[in-house]
């Protein structure tokens, strides 16, 4: 059976739209998961006094005497700081009195600084974070992320619920992809799925087209002598064929092993959608045509690069999906999530001949992997263990090269 997913909830609190949905969809969470709830308001006392020093050369003549003007300064930093700290305590109010009629472990933490550093260092201290997608200076019609949701999500290593709308979730829509990330977060999804209750769907997105694209620029590129020694129209046939199968089987692989330790974990309610594109276009997209309530992505995918923060496609769905968006981050209370490790294929074992392995010397280095993916697959689907020159002209007639 899956844990429960989270203990201890971060709310960022500003009164915002986005905000407040922070607040309702995070109240529920608690509610149903048994988690405590801190409230976050940062406000700029420190912005305004720096703003005051910039204009004090600007202000009537009477005002400039250094005793007059000290006195001005300890005036308007008692009332700014005074003040903000009243206004943020207010601020809390809706969220305090949500807890305490839900019976839900609260505190609230107020503090002069930078938005996205302190939420940051509050996030390092919970389970979860949740942020509205954008603050009070939110323009009317904009989308997208505020600055302050948009630094916390790229520097955070803590799960981060990006939210847009009340909607509690009720239908949870997991992307995987194969990574560790991606696992980690089915885990969570599992976790909730069971803790909601919720219906949950697996989606996974390959995208044949981005491989054509790249043969169409070569195509461009090449010499037609180049292309004939390198048999490029035959080399991108089988490439075409390869990519469209097996990307599509690598994928429904993956959706497959996520439903089988969904089952193993006590969740029941649980589809697969196969879908083709961009990863984050056909998130986003299945979320809306589904009507999910949250999107669970991991925050790094199968290509995370040494120096990257954060994933392309985590980022652009908690972008651009109208969807309430949760990024499942590498660290936390549970490191590691409960997932067991793939089961080795089910897959006879495959030998080459040595003729058959003199003649794929022949194939051209670049060409050479896909060329034996194909056979192999081939000799696979056939019922062959052993691959012979025989079995090569086999694939070789049947993928029409």
């Amino acid at each position: 059976m899956a844990e429960i997913p989270y203990q201890t909830i971060a709310i960022g609190v500003d009164n915002s739209a986005d905000s407040l949905a922070a607040e309702e969809v995070g109240t529920y969470l608690a509610h149903r998961l048994g988690a405590s709830i801190t409230g976050c308001h940062i406000y700029s006392g420190h912005l305004h006094r720096i703003r005051f020093l910039a204009l004090e050369e600007y202000l009537p003549e009477k005002y400039q005497q250094d005793q007059v003007l000290a006195s001005q300064r300890e005036v308007h930093n008692t009332l700014i700081e005074r003040g903000l700290e009243i206004i943020s305590r207010d601020y809390m109010q809706r969220l305090r009195h949500s807890c305490a009629h839900m019976e839900i472990p609260f505190r609230e933490q107020v503090s002069d600084g930078k938005n996205a550093e302190r939420l940051m260092t509050v996030a390092a201290e919970h389970d979860l974070i949740i942020l509205g997608a954008q603050g009070i200076g939110k323009v009317d019609g904009s989308r997208g992320l505020g600055s302050t949701s948009r630094r916390v999500l790229r520097r955070t290593d803590r799960d981060i619920l990006v939210t847009r709308n009340h909607k509690r979730p009720n239908r949870i829509l997991i992307g995987l992809d194969g990574s560790d990330f991606s696992f980690r977060a089915l885990d969570r999804g599992i976790g909730l799925g069971l803790s909601l209750p919720a219906e949950v769907r697996l989606a996974a997105s390959h995208d044949p087209l981005l491989h054509r694209s790249i043969f169409r620029l070569l195509s461009h590129m090449l010499s037609e002598e180049a292309g004939k020694a390198f048999h490029f129209t035959e080399q991108e046939q089988l490439h075409n064929s390869i990519i469209d199968k097996g990307l599509a089987d690598l994928y429904l692989g993956h959706l497959t092993r996520g439903r089988k330790i969904a089952f193993q974990n006590g969740l029941e309610k649980v589809s697969t959608e196969l879908m083709e594109g961009p990863a984050w276009h056909s998130l986003c997209q299945n979320a809306e045509e589904w009507d999910a309530d949250l999107i669970i992505v991991g925050r790094h995918g199968m290509h995370r690069g040494v120096s990257a923060d954060i994933g392309a496609t985590a980022e652009r769905v908690a972008e651009e999906s109208d969807t309430n968006v949760l990024v499942v981050g590498g660290e936390g209370r549970r490191e590691k999530a409960s997932i067991p490790p793939s089961p080795p294929p089910a897959y006879p074992t495959l030998t080459w001949s040595a003729e058959a392995r003199e003649r794929l010397e022949r194939v051209p280095p670049f060409a050479r992997p896909m060329a034996i993916f194909a056979i192999e697959r081939h000799a696979l689907e056939n019922g062959h263990s052993v691959i012979t020159p025989e079995i090569m002209d086999q694939a070789r007639e049947f993928f029409g090269t």
